[in-house]
């Protein structure tokens, strides 16, 4: 707490003189000498008389100290009266009034309360005490036993301001601010925050260009000039680039004399002073715990009074002392005493970024956007119309970006993303690297095997087992040996891997896979009212992030941190979580929602599932999957249904006798413009008639386009095709603008009309296990394996959709009758594309079956 203090007086210092450089005419000194503490609601606010200290020479202390002069506050309980007898308790009207006289007014005259000494009455061992609130505010009198408030005075304006939240700082999860400021301050929030932003952000710019990039004519002129007579490969060409230490570059603009010493982003100042050690902490248990879980050896020897923030970004000059990220700053203050701290920045962090893509999107924008300081890029249009080498773009793009954002960055080219990403590690610090296609076989033998994507300790550590350290080591062992050890996916990749291969292609375009959540900080709950509020309030956090960017989701994850067994109930950083287990149960939902209350409501039905104490809990995390377009919720599924429900239509009209034609499903546009829809279908009938195999496949025709339902003008209107082709032209148009006008239809290609409410569509269920029997699954299953050379994503996830709602539906039977009929279809196939669309169809149904039955399907998973 004693760091916390020092670090927040040091930037309410640092806020003083950015205001006195932007504001000198309208500073002063009124205040000078002047340390307030705002205790509680005021009018005007707390951040209000913050500023004013702020511009007229005064302090400002968020924590009350010996060094405060004065406490503003407006009303104060009994308690706080009591305490407080001996300090200077003023109304906030005093530091008004002064800024308006000019000048430092008699803070006696602004007094909230006046202490007498009493007369002792004989009542014992009790003692009456009496305190008067001057101002006509309230006056106070009490005993041992009991105390009565007389309100008198308030004006108008104190009642209505009474009614908004106070300003104080929430200082855990129980108060009502402490999610918004627990995010503004949040180092992972705002990390993951921006990493999202900068994804969206190079869809945004593909979707707004023009085609033109200004950057590459520089660069043409550039490589005429520093001809070094390098020929352009005709092969793919990726690019890595990764700002060098990208939080400490970024602090170390403002701040040029720190440059070349050991320096460390976080957010303490240094250990914690002695006087502030906390009672009940075990701070071995908890370090033992820590060195476990990181294998960091010198986690051992942290002390009581080191500090456990953590850091988040640190200097080459302090990597060389052995500080790494993620360190313990009590830690990294023993391997570098002359350690220098500084804090975070994260509006210079949005900047620079914004400068960094603005600048690499003046050259190309095939760029996969991967957080907010690295990115891939597809080099070869940019190079080979540049008649460039990539040794020549990589100096002119990173110098570049070192005269527009004062930060260095380093870049690596490869042949593929895992190449390009092992040259950029090599060409760090501030440098560049190309790794040609025929160095690749000699440089990966020395790559070790946790530098391979994919590869973490857990997996690092197997491997160590198996004695390979090194990539050589690795390719010592065969595919199917690695497959059988690891598993397909996860043994493909390794062999692939260590000998520089990678078929991963770059993404240009950000899809969200999940909204989330978590709070990991300040969750302390004493009540189940507590922990039940809490979460319907970060239930309302993941609503408005999925409102803001459009989405719905059908999966609800519930995730707790829960105090271990054994660990302490005070953790050794304050409000921290500690050594805790993970609990995580999902819950999925027949449709897409956004909504709070329906989230909340799943979440508090899980955490009632789980029966997890309010007071264990030291993390609290809601997340969101199997996300939708908040327009487009259901769509591939309403297709299908239409298209069935049409397809029913026709069969039923083709066998049917003419006078018994009327009863059929008809729609037809009604006088103004309204569908009438006569005899509904009801879902059996529609079920029972679907023949999936009389559909004709097309090249290249995906599931759902073959599935969709278009209704033309001609259908709406009942009219004849050859009779309206016969028609002179602008007669021809009138027709069909009169037809599409008065059905409100828009008719556009692969596009469902979706503003059409017809009953029947009401009657059917939405949803393609209850409109399909398994066989007619299986039917259309092999007619889209056969006819698709490469699965479409919609595709794939309405088939996994299907599968996942069978197990949770628990028809077990029918799910091993499907699942091994795409396993054969795919075999069958011999297609790589479709093997990876089965494995992750397969990795969705087995995390369904560990939610609804703690186990996993025994199936075949090889294709070799």
């Amino acid at each position: 707490m004693a760091a916390k203090k020092a670090k927040l007086q040091e930037q309410f210092s640092e806020d003083v003189a950015k205001e006195g450089s932007s504001q000198s005419n309208a500073s002063s000194n009124i205040f000078h000498g002047v340390a307030i503490f705002v205790n509680g609601y005021t009018v005007p606010s707390a951040d209000s008389l913050k500023r004013m200290m702020m511009m007229h020479g005064g302090m400002y202390h968020h924590y009350q100290s010996d060094k405060t002069t004065h406490i503003i506050a407006s009303n104060l309980p009994n308690c706080k009266l009591k305490q407080l007898r001996t300090m200077k308790v003023v109304k906030p009207n005093w530091i008004v009034d002064s800024v308006q006289e000019h000048r430092l007014l008699d803070y006696r005259q602004y007094l909230l309360y006046t202490s007498r000494a009493q007369a002792r009455l004989n009542f014992g061992q009790s003692e009456v005490e009496s305190v008067t609130v001057v101002q006509g505010t309230k006056t106070v009198s009490e005993n041992n036993k009991s105390a009565s408030i007389i309100q008198t005075d308030m004006s108008t304006s104190d009642v209505a301001e009474e009614k908004q939240l106070s300003h104080a700082t929430a200082r855990n999860a129980t108060e009502p601010n402490f999610l918004s400021e627990f995010y503004s301050h949040s180092r992972l929030h705002h990390i993951s925050t921006m990493g999202a932003l900068f994804k969206q952000y190079v869809t945004q710019l593909r979707e707004e260009s023009d085609g033109r990039f200004p950057g590459q004519k520089r660069l043409r002129e550039f490589g005429t000039m520093n001809n070094n007579s390098q020929n352009l490969s005709s092969d793919r060409t990726i690019m890595h680039i990764d700002m060098d230490c990208f939080f400490v570059s970024v602090g170390l603009r403002d701040r040029p004399h720190l440059k070349g010493l050991p320096v460390a982003v976080t957010h303490a100042k240094g250990n914690i002073a002695p006087s502030h050690q906390r009672k009940g902490v075990d701070l071995a248990f908890e370090m033992n715990y820590y060195k476990q879980k990181s294998e960091i050896e010198t986690v051992s020897n942290v002390d009581e009074i080191d500090s456990l923030s953590e850091i988040a970004s640190c200097s080459y000059e302090a990597r060389k002392c052995g500080l790494k990220n993620g360190m313990f700053l009590g830690t990294a203050l023993k391997l570098c005493p002359n350690l220098k701290t500084i804090p975070y920045d994260f509006e210079g962090y949005k900047e620079v970024s914004y400068c960094l893509y603005n600048t690499v999107a003046a050259f190309t924008l095939d760029i996969e956007a991967v957080s907010c300081d690295e990115m891939f890029v597809d080099c070869k249009d940019v190079l080979r119309n540049t008649c460039t080498s990539p040794v020549q773009f990589a100096s002119f793009l990173r110098q570049e970006i070192k005269d527009k954002t004062g930060c260095s960055a380093s870049a690596g080219f490869g042949s593929n993303r895992l190449q390009a990403r092992l040259a950029t590690k090599k060409a760090k610090p501030d440098g560049q690297f190309y790794l040609e296609p025929s160095m690749v076989t000699n440089f990966m033998l020395d790559i070790v095997v946790e530098d391979l994507p994919g590869v973490g300790r857990n997996l690092t550590s197997l491997l160590h087992v198996m004695g390979a350290r090194t990539c050589s080591d690795l390719q010592r062992f065969s595919q199917a040996h690695l497959q059988q050890e690891f598993g397909v996916k996860t043994g493909n990749a390794l062999y692939m891997h260590c000998r520089g291969k990678d078929d991963r292609v770059l993404s240009f375009s950000h899809q969200r896979k999940s909204v989330s959540a978590e709070v990991n900080y300040g969750i302390r709950f004493t009540s189940q009212e507590e922990a039940t509020a809490f979460l319907k309030q970060l239930a309302g956090e993941v609503s408005s992030r999925l409102k803001k960017i459009k989405l719905k989701g059908r999966c609800i994850t519930l995730k707790l941190m829960v105090r271990a067994k054994e660990a302490p109930i005070e953790t050794a950083k304050f409000l921290g979580h500690g050594v805790c287990d993970h609990v995580t149960r999902s819950s999925t939902l027949t449709t897409a929602v956004a909504d709070q209350d329906t989230i909340a409501r799943e979440v508090l039905s899980i955490a009632k599932q789980l029966s997890v104490k309010p007071s264990d809990m030291r993390g609290v995390g809601i997340q969101v999957t199997r996300l939708e377009s908040d327009s487009m919720s259901s769509k591939f599924l309403d297709r299908f249904l239409l298209r069935a429900t049409r397809g029913t239509q026709q069969a039923n009209s083709s066998r049917a006798p003419k006078e018994e034609r009327n009863t059929q499903q008809t729609v037809r546009a009604s006088n103004v413009g309204s569908p009438v829809v006569q005899n509904r279908v009801s879902p059996q009938q529609a079920s029972s008639n679907i023949a999936p195999q009389q559909e004709v496949c097309t090249s290249k025709g995906e599931l759902t386009s073959r599935l969709q339902f278009e209704i033309s003008p001609y259908e709406v209107c009942d009219l004849d095709e050859e009779v309206l082709a016969a028609l002179p032209e602008d007669i021809r148009q009138e027709i069909l603008q009169t037809c599409q006008s008065s059905s409100n239809l828009q008719v556009q290609k692969d596009e469902v009309v979706t503003n059409m409410k017809s009953p029947v569509i009401e009657q059917v269920d939405m949803s393609l296990y209850n409109s399909m029997t398994v066989n007619q699954v299986r039917s259309l299953m092999k007619e889209w394996v056969s006819c698709e050379d490469t699965p479409q994503p919609c595709d794939v996830s309405m088939l996994a959709d299907y599968l996942e709602r069978q197990v949770a539906s628990r028809n077990i039977d029918d799910i091993i009758l499907v699942v091994r009929c795409l396993y054969r279809c795919v075999y069958k196939k011999k297609s790589g594309v479709w093997q990876e669309a089965y494995h992750n169809i397969m990795k969705k149904v087995q995390d369904m079956m560990l939610v609804v039955y703690g186990a996993k399907l025994k199936l075949q998973d090889t294709f070799t």
